[in-house]
């Protein structure tokens, strides 16, 4: 089954990512934890869910693979490819 994608404000305390997230997690308000550098972060709150396309899982892949030749600084001013699980 194809997962399917939305773009979403996510915040954790001060800091805040545009994220694409399962569209299944992506409601406004629900608490999420994402999966960054191999490790599990708790506690972030989807604040805002964009209306717009949805991408693929093969889509969030390459967007991750391309980030990820940034570097961390770039990465985490723009758009997170974030890995989401209950």
């Amino acid at each position: 089954m194809e997962v399917s994608y939305q773009q979403c404000l996510i915040e954790k305390g001060n800091c805040s990512h545009i994220a694409w997230i399962p569209i299944k997690f992506a409601k406004q308000g629900k608490e999420i934890r994402i999966k960054q550098n191999g490790e599990w972060e708790e506690g972030f709150i989807v604040r805002e869910v964009y209306t717009g396309p949805t991408i693929s899982q093969e889509d969030v892949t390459e967007m991750d693979k391309q980030l990820k030749g940034f570097g961390p600084s770039i990465r985490h001013k723009g758009t997170t490819v974030c890995r989401i699980y209950d």
